[in-house]
């Protein structure tokens, strides 16, 4: 995820994050005020990291978590084709209404 955003307030809710190291990468010396609500976080190693001479885990202390789950040993199932029909639900991302929506005509 690329925000940019020094020491402002930001707000990421109704996602699923998968399979990564980092999802968010920030300065060394920022301090963001990061709001992650109703979100599934799937094999995510670190949540921030700092790029120095390559990433390096980063302080989240100023992170506010609600209602995130999390699993390291999801399988994450991804679609192969473009326009591969739906992918089946995450019963918990149902749930939480975290996901990918597709629009109603």
């Amino acid at each position: 995820m690329w925000v940019w955003l020094q020491d402002g307030q930001f707000s990421f809710r109704n996602n699923i994050i998968a399979d990564c190291d980092y999802f968010w990468t920030i300065p060394e010396a920022a301090s963001p005020k990061a709001r992650f609500e109703n979100s599934l976080f799937l094999n995510v190693t670190h949540n921030a990291g700092n790029w120095k001479s390559g990433l390096v885990p980063a302080s989240n202390n100023s992170f506010v978590f609600k209602n995130v789950q999390r699993n390291n040993r999801a399988k994450v199932l991804k679609a192969t084709l473009p326009g591969q029909p739906d992918l089946p639900s995450i019963p918990e991302a149902d749930n939480m209404k975290a996901g990918l929506f597709k629009g109603r005509k």
